[in-house]
Order: structure tokens, then C-alpha cells, then sequence
């Protein structure tokens, strides 16, 4: 009797997943398109960065006119590194280790740009990414975390990534120092895989986005509503 109620359990949990599998596959984020040639100024941009070290190009993703056009930022990384890919991915990674937001000389300085350009090069190669992203994630600490869950949610691949947005949920560690500027709590994990959760699977009637102008109980108030989304397979809400 008891090995049949473990049988029905265990095919419980099994269509709980199968459901939810086949709810994300709905609006599951896919790998950038790279393989086709843009106009002749761009290219010609490009063809100018092959050969520059991961440093350099790094760098000039940072400009205006990569940040204005994910499309050009995603075909100069895949035609730059397409054969280099350890290097910009460590390049990448390293970015990881330092918080969004710097005081430096007495200034806040935000890092939103240097994340922005790793999070593009995670999503060009987005196979090497997700390993290299949930083996950092089980070491880091907590800033590190925060910045993997901060650029994992358009990262094609369904079976690491989303565990570890789920798993995050569930992580209430502050991963933020506290800014006089914005006020508020500062971020948690959980709160950040929130945001990411939204942004992957384009969920629809629920918050947008948690910041640190939401006080705790509001926070919680709407990861519990994202958990039963979850529980229930139901991500095209």
C-alpha cells in the first residue's frame, strides 16, 4: 500500500513539472539572432574589433550605439568571440564579482552598463553561460548571486536557469548595500529572481517588477503569487 502512494505521489510531481514545462515553453527567451549581416557602417565597426583583446571590446560595448541596439551589441560578440568564447565569457564573469552601485571619490556610480554588456554576452552563448553561471552562483556570495540573477533571465535554456530563478525565491539574503538616493529596503534575492521570472516568461496581470521602494511584506506579498503560478503551470497569466 505504501509503495502504491509513493507511485502516486511521485506521478503528482511529475505532471506538476510537466505542466509547468509545457506552460514555459510559451514565452521562453531565446538566443539572439547573430548569423545575419547588418548594414555596411556596422559591420564595418565590427570588423574593426576582431582581434582586440576581450578588455578593449568590452569597453567599447559600453557606447551609445551598442547600448541603443541590442541587435548590433549581440552580432559584434558572436563575430568578435565566436571562436574566443572563454575569453569574453571570463571577461564576463569578472564583471560579476563587484556591486551594481559604487561609491567612488564620495559619488554613487552605478554600474548598470558593465552589467548590461555581460549579461548580452551571456546571452549570445548561451550553453557555456548557464554552466558557468550556476557553478559561480553555488560559491558566490551574496552581491555575486544577486548579479548572476540579475543577468540570467533572457538566457535560452530552460532546465538550469529556471531552477535556479525558482530556487531563488525562496533566498530572503540581502544582496544590496542600502542607497541614501533611492531609499527603501534594500534588494533580496528573492526579489531579484522575481524580476527576472517576470522578464523571462513575459507574465502578464502581476507586478513588474519589485524594488526597494516596496516595503517587505509587499515583496513577499507578490513572490507568494508568483509561487503558485509556479506551483500551478501557469506563466501565460
Amino acid at each position: 500500500m505504501r509503495t502504491k502512494y509513493v507511485l502516486i505521489a511521485a506521478g503528482f510531481v511529475a505532471a506538476s513539472c510537466l505542466a509547468l514545462a509545457v506552460a514555459a515553453t510559451a514565452n521562453v527567451p531565446l538566443r539572439p539572432a547573430v548569423d545575419t549581416p547588418l548594414d555596411n557602417a556596422k559591420e564595418a565597426t565590427i570588423d574593426g574589433m576582431i582581434g582586440l583583446s576581450a578588455e578593449e571590446v568590452f569597453e567599447r560595448l559600453k557606447g551609445m550605439d551598442f547600448f541603443l541596439s541590442e541587435e548590433f551589441s549581440a552580432r559584434a560578440v558572436h563575430r568578435v568571440f565566436g571562436n574566443r568564447k572563454t575569453e569574453i565569457l571570463a571577461r564576463a564573469m569578472d564583471v560579476l564579482k563587484s556591486p551594481m552601485m559604487l561609491v567612488l571619490q564620495g559619488r554613487l556610480v552605478s554600474r548598470a552598463a558593465d552589467i548590461g554588456v555581460a549579461r548580452r554576452i551571456f546571452e549570445v552563448f548561451p550553453d557555456e553561460a548557464a554552466s558557468l553561471l550556476m557553478e559561480r552562483y553555488r560559491t558566490g556570495d551574496a552581491i555575486t548571486k544577486g548579479n548572476i540573477l540579475r543577468v540570467s533571465g533572457r538566457i535560452e535554456g530552460e532546465i538550469g536557469i529556471r531552477s535556479l530563478l525558482i530556487e531563488a525565491l525562496d533566498d530572503k539574503t540581502t544582496c544590496e548595500a542600502e542607497n541614501p538616493e533611492s531609499g527603501g529596503e534594500p534588494l533580496r534575492l528573492c526579489d531579484l529572481a522575481y524580476n527576472q521570472l517576470v522578464q523571462r516568461y513575459q507574465i502578464q496581470k502581476v507586478l513588474r517588477a519589485i524594488g526597494p521602494v516596496y516595503r517587505i511584506e509587499v515583496r513577499d506579498y507578490h513572490i507568494d503569487i508568483m509561487k503558485d503560478l509556479l506551483r500551478r503551470g501557469d506563466l501565460r497569466r
